[in-house]
């Protein structure tokens, strides 16, 4: 049986998960006054990359039964690290190319970087906590009215365990690992979308966004493994996401500051030819009025 009180956080923080990541964006929205189009194609580029071609990996390393796909599902660690390699390279290689064709006539502003990123990991949220405590939701529903033996038959032992085994402090552990990811999206995005705009630092950068991309798996890997308790696999994540954010603050910082600098050169730019303008006029005036003198 789950407890009442478990039940009812499932369900609204299953709903909240919905909500959250369309405050956000509308919060950014008016803050910003900024195109919402860059947020569109990043739900978009997450849904296609994470959720469709992600399963062509899937089926080859871990669908299909032969000796490497045992050795993954046998080990969670193992497929942990599949899980980051993988989500990582398709899901930057996504970011990556939404940047770069998709939203050619955004990338003057860096702010186009974070209302990707709410958009990519908006949807992320909405699927991870706004679907998953839904899903366990409902499986909760279901033992409690039917009982174990009768939703056994269309649930296997892992998922069974995981509805039976739901209470508070792993319930909000699981929340709180799914707004660091959701963070992680934007700070991710904040990496690439520089990467996009200056080619000396490509290379470097799409590679810190896949590395910790990829590492904010791993403690995930160690606590199915029972190697590690949820609340240092929850401690390690935010230590992943601290280092990454700090990073991607400096470097948002900087867009900032070339920004500001080159409208800056524009506007001087264009006070210095309406100044060649104006001299000209003059000149062309003086020069008449010469003419008229002579004559």
């Amino acid at each position: 049986m789950v407890s009442t009180s478990v039940m009812n956080y499932l369900l609204e923080v299953g709903i909240l998960g919905f909500v959250f990541p369309l405050v956000v964006l509308m919060a950014w929205r008016l803050r910003t006054r900024r195109n919402l189009m860059p947020a569109l194609v990043g739900a978009v580029t997450f849904f296609a990359f994470a959720k469709l071609f992600e399963s062509v990996p899937f089926m080859l390393f871990v669908g299909i039964d032969h000796p490497v796909s045992k050795v993954i599902r046998s080990n969670a660690v193992l497929y942990a690290l599949y899980q980051g390699v993988f989500t990582a390279l398709l899901e930057e290689t996504g970011r990556y190319l939404a940047f770069s064709y998709f939203l050619t006539k955004h990338k003057e502003s860096r702010q186009t970087a974070v209302t990707y990123g709410i958009g990519h990991g908006g949807l992320e949220c909405m699927f991870v906590i706004g679907w998953g405590n839904l899903q366990y939701y409902m499986g909760a529903v279901l033992l409690n009215s039917r009982g174990k033996e009768e939703i056994s038959s269309y649930l296997d032992k892992e998922q069974l365990k995981g509805i039976t085994l739901q209470n508070i402090p792993e319930c909000i552990m699981n929340t709180v690992s799914g707004l660091l990811l959701f963070a992680l999206q934007i700070a991710l995005s904040v990496l690439v979308f520089q990467a996009v705009r200056n080619a000396a630092i490509k290379r470097r950068l799409i590679g810190y966004a896949m590395l910790f991309h990829a590492a904010f798996y791993l403690p995930q890997g160690l606590y199915q493994a029972e190697l590690i308790i949820q609340p240092v696999m929850v401690l390690l994540q935010l230590l992943i996401f601290v280092i990454l954010f700090i990073l991607a603050f400096n470097i948002y910082r900087k867009m900032g500051e070339n920004e500001k600098k080159k409208a800056k050169q524009q506007k001087t730019g264009a006070v210095t030819q309406e100044e060649k303008g104006w001299a000209f006029a003059n000149k062309k005036l003086s020069n008449i009025e010469e003419e008229k003198k002579e004559r």
